[in-house]
């Protein structure tokens, strides 16, 4: 397959990802314990197979299918040669992705449900679906995906419509977005003492994606700043790109909301 045409492909997916960089509010992150993040790993060692076969067949069906989209051909040999380089890489570094998945279960789930979860991977039935969860979950995208063409140009007609008014402000500007987060710690001493919470913290990325200052704006509960130490190094210690604005980088405040959970 021509280097070019994988370039254009992946130049596609990095279009889609620059416009969650667009709003200067950042996802909540949420601190977690030990014991609860050794628990999250093992459950992901479980569906590690299945889950690189998934995310592998996924990224190559959308890069062939933007090809194909463009009027080029894409050869059944090259195909295939794209499909085993992409669950190369993925095999490779799945793990570096893991790190923000682990962030998410602990969001979703408690160390409890997440040790019964275990215990169902463990079973006869749960060692099944680690099996066959990869082909039937491409069987749900094939369909899915059929289902969205089908409605997608009703819904292209309506998302046309509604966002003419906003097309050049999102064109011409996009607001600062993490590129490494931090691990967020829990204080110990928030930890024996059984308090959580949550603070909301803004921090200055200036135009070379830098942090300049953070402060906290808000504290759940209020009258407890055991957070504030452990919220700000996190947000001084990650690293973004800046904000533009026409294409020209500028400072720009950006909020972030941050959770501390001992479940």
């Amino acid at each position: 397959m021509n280097k070019n045409k994988i370039l254009d492909a992946a130049r596609a997916i990095a279009a889609v990802t620059v416009l969650f960089g667009y709003f200067s509010m950042s996802p909540t992150v949420y601190a977690i314990t030990k014991a609860k993040e050794l628990s999250i790993k093992e459950l992901l060692a479980f569906n590690k197979a299945s889950r690189t076969i998934e995310f592998a067949d996924f990224v190559t069906d959308f890069m062939i299918m933007y090809v194909k989209k463009s009027g080029r051909e894409f050869p059944k040999e090259a195909e295939y040669a794209l499909s085993k380089v992409v669950q190369e890489v993925a095999q490779e570094r799945l793990d570096d992705m893991d790190d923000q998945v682990i962030q998410i279960y602990d969001k979703y789930f408690t160390h409890n449900e997440i040790k019964q979860l275990l215990d169902f991977y463990k079973s006869p039935v749960g060692r099944k679906l680690e099996r066959v969860a990869a082909p039937m979950n491409k069987d749900v995208f094939s369909v899915s995906f059929q289902w969205g063409v089908e409605l997608g140009g009703v819904i292209m007609e309506d998302i046309q419509a509604s966002i003419a008014g906003y097309r050049d402000a999102v064109e011409e500007s996009t607001m600062p977005a993490f590129l490494y987060r931090k691990k967020l710690e829990y204080p110990e001493n928030a930890i024996k003492k059984g308090i959580e919470g949550k603070i909301l913290v803004a921090v200055l990325i200036d135009e070379k994606g830098k942090p300049v200052k953070a402060k906290v704006l808000k504290r759940i509960p209020e009258e407890y700043n055991g957070f504030d130490a452990a919220g700000i190094d996190m947000v001084m210690q990650s690293t973004y790109s800046p904000r533009t604005v026409k294409g020209s980088p500028v400072k720009a405040w950006l909020t972030v909301p941050l959770a501390f959970s001992l479940e």
